[in-house]
């Protein structure tokens, strides 16, 4: 019996000292499994792309990072098309006024009510690079790209 370990998991027998006996092929299963976790989680400085290793090197040599605010990247045009994954910062200062946030462009995401005597109302919604994306209601908006 070969390891089912990535796409699923050994059940092992547990086994007593001097009770029971052990046969080749319940070692060699120990060991397919021990060699396919090896594989999973690779070498150091790996280059095989499955590995934990290299996915983490990867990340570590890569960071997702916020970019820069852009002010009102569309100039109010009835909607925008993402071109990295990022986000959507809207506020109003208008009381009584709904911001709702839409992503893909006919799904509500999220929505605020600005209550009269408070400040301000503000939402805040992710955006999948190539979604297209529209406010409504907002007197600033601001996209904020993830690098």
């Amino acid at each position: 019996m070969a390891t089912n370990f990535p796409t699923g998991l050994d059940d092992f027998t547990n086994y007593v000292d001097g009770t029971t006996i052990m046969e080749a092929n319940t070692l060699n299963n120990m060991q397919f499994a021990i060699e396919a976790l090896e594989a999973k989680v690779g070498i150091d400085s790996s280059a095989v792309v499955p590995s934990h290793d290299y996915k983490i090197d990867q990340l570590e040599s890569n960071p997702v990072t916020l970019g820069s605010w852009v002010s009102d990247p569309s100039g109010y045009a009835t909607s925008v098309t993402a071109l990295t994954d990022g986000f959507v910062v809207a506020i109003t200062t208008t009381s009584n006024v709904s911001i709702d946030g839409y992503t893909p462009i006919a799904t509500l995401r999220t929505s605020n009510t600005h209550s009269p005597g408070s400040e301000q109302s503000s939402i805040t919604m992710p955006v999948k690079s190539g979604d297209t994306w529209k406010v409504t209601g907002s007197t600033s908006r601001w996209w904020i790209p993830l690098s």
